[in-house]
């Protein structure tokens, strides 16, 4: 995936060219949108004293997404350096603990780290089809998100609106609720934007 993104494109490269894109749209979009509720909430739970900066994970965080919005150090990881180079080039804290990397195979080292693991608008993106060791990527992924989650913290996903259906959301909700998952439910629904 990462070589085709890398091909030539003009003067530039697609990857480059879609990260000057990206940054160009992200705050009028669905990512921005996205971001800006989650800052807000993530604000209040610090303030409450429930959660730290050094403990929440932006997984697929694009230009250092949650950095940028809520201004904090928080932990981010994404399979394009370019992204990870706008973002720190954007963020007023220059990425402190960002890093390339996939989230097929996260750090060793993060294992139960993370009070908040925040994954916006990129699951989506993983394959049902493809296997990683043995499993379905989205699952492998998806368990990685869990394995290095606090069994007392949280797990933010949120998809594309064409992509969750209420049906498909309820079948989301049950097989992490088999899987000793608490899902919170004033917190938890299908959501669709009205703009």
């Amino acid at each position: 995936c990462l070589e085709n993104y890398q091909r030539p494109y003009g003067l530039d490269n697609q990857e480059r060219a879609f990260v000057k894109a990206y940054l160009a749209t992200q705050d009028t979009h669905g990512s921005g949108n996205v971001a800006r509720l989650m800052a807000r909430a993530i604000h209040r739970m610090m303030k409450s004293g429930i959660l730290e900066a050094e403990r929440i994970l932006d997984a697929a965080c694009g230009p250092l997404t949650l950095e940028r919005y809520t201004g904090l150090p928080v932990y981010g990881i994404d399979f394009s350096p370019e992204m990870i180079v706008a973002g720190k080039h954007e963020s007023s804290l220059h990425g402190p603990n960002a890093r390339v990397g996939c989230l097929t195979k996260l750090p060793s080292e993060w294992t139960g780290k993370f009070l908040l693991t925040a994954n916006a608008l990129s699951l989506h993106w993983t394959s049902l089809a493809a296997q990683v060791n043995g499993v379905p990527e989205r699952v492998h992924v998806l368990r990685e998100h869990v394995r290095v989650t606090d069994p007392h913290g949280q797990l933010w996903l949120v998809f594309l609106g064409d992509s969750m259906t209420e049906e498909t959301f309820q079948s989301w909700a049950d097989q992490f609720r088999k899987n000793g998952f608490l899902i919170d439910k004033p917190l938890t629904g299908h959501v669709e934007g009205t703009d």
